[in-house]
């Protein structure tokens, strides 16, 4: 409801934009995963359907539906996503941020996370400390 909610706020108040509405691309995606149980096949079609470009059009609701058909099982979404096919770096980095975010970082398998940072040189702990005190200090701003 709230990737719905700020997507039809988005519509509204963003630049205009050549290209499909991303809140009827949400429940499109939702609808789709909810007509088939196994994950692979929701997968396939939400490829064949959304599509898995990088276009903010396909990523976002392919990240949603997966985040929604998987409900709290973060891993299983990532892998669903890194097997779609198309751009499944971001889609699969989205399904899991959103997933961690949400159920938190224990939803998550820490021997593979450590892996990707490892392999891309990445400290994970370090991001997220700067993006926790750049929320506090807008936070702040919008405050005062």
């Amino acid at each position: 409801e709230a990737a719905l909610y700020g997507a039809k706020e988005g519509e509204k108040r963003g630049n205009i934009l050549i290209g499909p509405s991303l809140h009827k691309r949400i429940e499109l995606a939702i609808d789709l995963v909810d007509q088939v149980e196994d994950l692979s096949k929701c997968a396939k079609i939400l490829y064949d359907y959304i599509g898995a470009g990088l276009q903010t059009y396909e990523v976002v609701p392919i990240v949603i539906a997966l985040f929604y058909k998987t409900k709290g099982n973060v891993m299983k979404a990532i892998e669903a996503s890194v097997n779609l096919g198309g751009d499944t770096d971001t889609i699969g980095a989205l399904v899991g941020a959103l997933g961690g975010t949400y159920y938190g970082s224990d939803k998550l398998n820490s021997s593979i996370i450590d892996e990707i940072a490892n392999i891309n040189n990445i400290d994970f702990k370090a991001i997220a400390t700067k993006l926790t005190e750049f929320i506090l200090i807008q936070n702040n701003i919008c405050q005062n």
